[in-house]
């Protein structure tokens, strides 16, 4: 009893999730304050590739629309390296009901 909110066991086949504690950890390991920056920096770069207002700046000053391309397609190796946490491989999946009766 929290608060004034009522916690109760929740019936789960703990054995099954094991499975699990590897791929979670790997996630906690991998989302540093580097790389959150790393990644709000990317969405930024991207935001002024695609904005309509700085369209003519680049096709006057193209060297510097190359460099921000470039840097972009650095970043694609990290993109990739984090695909693998979004989905669940079948091999992770419990071959039973996870719930308990």
């Amino acid at each position: 009893h929290l608060g004034g909110i009522l916690f109760s066991e929740f019936p789960v086949k703990k054995h099954l999730l094991e499975n699990f504690v590897y791929r979670v950890n790997d996630a906690l390991k991998s989302v540093t304050i580097k790389a959150i920056k790393t990644e709000k920096a990317r969405e930024v770069k991207k935001q002024i590739l695609k904005s309509k207002k700085l369209k003519v700046y680049f096709q006057e000053h193209p060297q510097e629309k190359e460099i921000l391309d470039k840097d972009l397609n650095k970043g694609k190796a990290q993109e990739y390296r984090f695909h693998d946490l979004k989905s669940i491989p079948d091999y992770l999946m419990p071959k039973e009901p996870l719930l308990s009766n």
